[in-house]
């Protein structure tokens, strides 16, 4: 199959994580709320950026967890496997001309959780696509 680019990468994710949202309103539990909040304030709380980039990767298969789907949760670790076998995300992210941009990306992670928590699939699913796309020009566009 070769290496996977982090175009690729980036391009699978746009494509699958916001879809997530729908399943998400649906089957969410309050628990799967809290560890979304717990996992924010870990990141907020983060004083490295390797504490920062292990909370966003944890947040991230939360919100794939929250989905109580085998078949998508599965799905997400494939992609998540790819980020940290590879160690693509800190590579590029040192590279980009972004910096550490940790604020941004908590501000976009807690309006993701709100809409969710207000089971808005609609605004989430948006919410979604709009960080990995504002992900990509951060982290792509150097």
């Amino acid at each position: 199959m070769g290496s996977i680019s982090p175009a690729e990468y980036i391009e699978t994710r746009l494509r699958f994580e916001p879809e997530l949202a729908w399943m998400i309103v649906t089957s969410a539990t309050a628990g799967d709320f809290e560890r979304m909040e717990w996992l924010l304030t870990k990141g907020e709380r983060a004083s490295t950026r390797e504490e920062f980039e292990l909370a966003d990767a944890t947040f991230h298969q939360a919100l794939a967890a929250a989905t109580h789907n085998k078949l998508a949760i599965a799905m997400y670790e494939i992609i998540h496997s790819i980020r940290h076998e590879h160690h693509m995300w800190s590579v590029l992210r040192v590279a980009s001309k972004a910096g550490d941009q940790r604020e941004v990306f908590q501000r976009e992670h807690v309006r993701i959780v709100e809409a969710l928590k207000q089971r808005d699939a609609e605004t989430g699913r948006e919410l979604m696509a709009q960080h990995i796309r504002a992900t990509r020009r951060r982290m792509l566009d150097v």
